[in-house]
């Protein structure tokens, strides 16, 4: 037999619990029913079916229960049911509640406010410093945790007035909840390098249960994470940023440089000699100036190749067979992993003309000048490419620092968040009005979005004035460029 009453309580019970009643909000007496039409319960008016007997039989039950009042067409009982009411005084909406098997709404509500309560005496709070400056995983635990916090702060002042809470978490299933906490909780403390389902083990002992639920986890932080960055980053630039990745990452690099691995408590960086280090104002000639004798082993010039197996220390006996890398010996560019770059060592008279960033990959393969170092960037710079971007600016301060990206909200986006958040002098290369009035032929059209952010982008102080000339400029076209189509270089 087909449970009619128990679709009907379950369908009315879901109209109360969205309704101001539930809350006790309500201005003036409100009802919630249940009509009986041909759309809602299309088998009682079937002709041919006996199905509106057991309709009558089941409510009929319900109401001698005191869970519904019916009312009938015509006045006329047994006849045709027009409506079924939800009667909502406490005993009886308890009874309904019971009848189909279900907690009601404020009870699961206030499991979870008690999973909020739990994790917000474990993390610290979200101060107003905290909330207004927020880059990396690096600013340590306390500020870290801040995308939780608010997240946390915030669905608690949405349960405790009233508001729904399901574009965030499912009442109906707190354990997923407290799963959730866990899960950004680990992402945002993340101090070491993982993979994906090396992390998931870490954190649940499941290889695959992260990777389940990590888009999410990485959504809510991106809504609450203080940093605006965040708001244009996927799922896999987010746990970027926390050392965490879906597949081993690389940097590419092409160019003009000589590097080597050193040992791992050696430290990262540019290498030379004290007497030789370079300073913000030092030239190429002043950085150079010291005899080859008097230089390490590890900066002294290397062979016309690209790569060399034997490296001589200042007596002139082998170094132990140090392995150095010419990047010009690479046309295409090497693959650098995250793990290594920060034991990468450069030979400072191997000095680059500019260092440059290239957001997207095809534009890095076109590239040939070679006078200058090229990184591509991939999009928001993670922390390991920040940290290499400073070491390399730390080692050669006088060299220029150039960005290389589309000629929309995205790419300048991505050239202010490389300023801002590794705090470099960043420079953005063919991102300029006459670049794109050059290509603009090549042009794709702006979108609402695009539109509605480049006018915040024209009252944003970070933008000069000839920026926001171009960005007037494109709004009045409605263009935008990607950086593919401009490949002089």
């Amino acid at each position: 037999m087909r449970r009619y009453d128990e679709k009907i309580i379950n369908t009315l019970l879901d109209s109360f619990e969205r309704s101001k009643l539930a809350s006790g909000t309500n201005q003036r007496d409100i009802s919630v029913a249940y009509r009986v039409s041909r759309k809602n319960l299309p088998e009682y008016f079937d002709e041919a079916s006996v199905q509106y007997e057991t309709v009558h039989e089941q409510m009929e039950a319900l109401e001698t229960a005191g869970l519904v009042k019916l009312f009938w067409r015509g006045g006329r009982r047994g006849h045709i049911l027009e409506k079924c009411v939800l009667r909502t005084d406490q005993d009886a909406l308890a009874s309904a509640y019971t009848f189909v098997g279900r907690k009601p709404q404020k009870a699961k509500e206030e499991v979870l406010l008690q999973i909020c309560e739990e994790w917000l005496e474990k993390l610290p709070k979200a101060g107003a410093s905290a909330v207004t400056e927020l880059s990396s995983a690096a600013s340590g635990p306390e500020s870290a945790n801040t995308p939780l916090v608010c997240f946390l702060e915030e669905l608690q002042r949405c349960l405790q007035t009233n508001r729904s809470v399901r574009a965030w978490v499912d009442p109906d299933h707190p354990e997923e909840f407290r799963r959730l906490c866990r899960l950004m909780n680990a992402i945002l403390s993340n101090t070491g390098e993982y993979y994906l389902r090396q992390f998931s083990i870490s954190v649940f002992h499941d290889s695959k249960l992260a990777e389940k639920e990590i888009s999410h986890a990485c959504r809510i932080i991106r809504e609450f994470h203080p940093d605006p960055a965040f708001r244009e980053m996927d799922w896999e630039d987010i746990l970027a940023e926390y050392n965490i990745y879906r597949n081993p990452a690389w940097v590419y690099v092409k160019g003009k440089g000589t590097f080597s691995l050193m040992e791992a408590d050696a430290g990262p960086g540019v290498h030379l000699p004290a007497d030789c280090a370079s300073s913000e104002s030092s030239s190429p000639s002043e950085s150079s100036s010291c005899a080859e004798a008097d230089l390490p082993s590890e900066i002294r010039p290397l062979p016309e190749s690209g790569l060399s197996s034997r490296d001589c220390g200042k007596d002139g006996n082998d170094d132990g067979g140090a392995l150095w890398v010419s990047l010009a010996g690479f046309r295409g560019g090497l693959g650098l992993s995250n793990g290594d770059l920060e034991r990468l060592r450069w030979r400072i008279e191997d000095r680059p003309a500019y260092i440059l960033t290239i957001e997207n990959l095809t534009s890095f393969h076109q590239w040939t000048d070679a006078r200058g170092l090229c990184l591509y960037l991939g999009g928001f710079a993670n922390a390991a490419r920040r940290e290499f971007l400073k070491s390399l600016h730390a080692g050669w301060p006088d060299v220029p620092m150039l960005h290389f990206g589309d000629i929309d909200c995205g790419g300048f986006r991505i050239w202010k968040n490389l300023v801002q958040s590794a705090g470099l002098p960043v420079r953005p290369y063919k991102m300029d009005l006459e670049t794109y009035q050059k290509y603009k032929s090549f042009g794709r059209q702006l979108t609402e979005n695009d539109r509605k952010t480049l006018g915040e982008m024209l009252t944003d102080p970070f933008f000069a004035g000839s920026q926001k000339e171009l960005f007037g400029e494109m709004l009045k076209d409605g263009l935008k460029l990607e950086q593919e189509c401009i490949y002089d270089n």
